[in-house]
Formats: C-alpha cells, sequence, structure tokens
C-alpha cells in the first residue's frame, strides 16, 4: 500500500516501480528505492527480451516529504 502511495506521489510509472522504503527517524531522512522490471517478451520475434544486467544504483536527493529530507535510490542502466 505505502510503495503505491509513493509511486502515486513521486509520478513513477512502469517499467519502474517502488520496492521499499526506509525511514532514518534519528537523522529524519526518508529514502525511497526505485527499480525497473525487464520487458516482458511478446509474441513476435521482433521484440527480444532485455535481462537487467549492467545496472549501477544511484542516489539522487529529491524535494522534501513534510519536514523529512528524501533521497531516491534508483537502479540505473549504465
Amino acid at each position: 500500500m505505502t510503495a503505491k502511495l509513493f509511486e502515486s506521489a513521486l509520478g513513477i510509472a512502469a517499467p519502474w516501480s517502488v520496492t521499499a522504503e526506509e525511514f532514518n527517524e534519528a537523522g529524519k531522512v526518508l529514502t525511497v528505492l526505485v527499480d525497473f522490471s525487464p520487458a516482458v517478451a511478446s509474441r513476435s520475434r521482433a521484440m527480444k527480451v532485455r535481462i537487467r544486467h549492467d545496472t549501477v544504483t544511484k542516489t539522487y536527493r529529491h524535494l522534501n516529504f513534510f519536514q523529512h529530507e528524501c533521497h531516491l535510490q534508483c537502479a540505473r542502466r549504465e
């Protein structure tokens, strides 16, 4: 439920999705983990299955959620 809430608030759409949220209460820091799913192969031969590889996790500073500092941690293709 909270993943869908963050997806809506951040405007995240498929193939991206929120996989987890971490909140550091002492530091008042919210970290939202964003990942992508590989494309599903269709019945046509023209479309190839994309395999997830060569990804690097990057952290981006986002606007605050209420008074809490927010960071997005995303798996990115390089």
